[in-house]
């Protein structure tokens, strides 16, 4: 006989696109962003090189993941060798949402490794904004590379 079903925990979500998000309407290095969810941590995308911590060009910038139904994410992982970057998570309603309108739902400061930024539960969301609020760095290179990105969904 088959086992009783259990229920399943959270697994990947693995998002259909991902782009650069960037209110200024000048998105850092847009060709390179999908492949923080290519599965190849050797590859990555990175912001541009700032002179000057944000926000003294622009408030921030940011990928926006799509999923391709609603989903219900519970932690995101992420891989970089930017210590010291402070990324936002939040929900928003549409691709081009301005980030006044996005709902936090966690942050944190990315260590060298792989860092998980636990989120808050929310509704199912389509798109899935991480944004980033301090770049890794100091002085005058101020930059922050993503080499890889996953999401968790929440167990049912």
């Amino acid at each position: 006989p088959a086992p009783p079903a259990t229920a399943a925990p959270g697994g990947p979500v693995v998002p259909s696109s991902v782009s650069v998000y960037d209110p200024t309407g000048d998105p850092d290095n847009a060709a390179q962003v999908g492949r923080i969810i290519d599965g190849d941590a050797s590859t990555g995308w990175h912001t541009d090189t700032y002179k000057q911590p944000f926000p003294a060009l622009k408030p921030g910038v940011g990928v926006m993941a799509t999923f391709g139904s609603p989903a219900r994410i519970s932690s995101v992982a992420i891989n970089s060798p930017s210590p010291g970057t402070v990324i936002e998570i939040r929900a928003a309603q549409s691709p081009d949402t301005p980030l006044a309108d996005t709902t936090l739902l966690g942050s944190g400061t990315l260590s060298a490794s792989v860092s998980d930024i636990q989120l808050q539960p929310s509704a199912p969301t389509r798109y899935l904004l991480l944004w980033i609020t301090k770049l890794g760095g100091g002085g005058s290179a101020n930059v922050t590379e993503l080499d890889e990105v996953s999401f968790e969904g929440v167990a049912v």
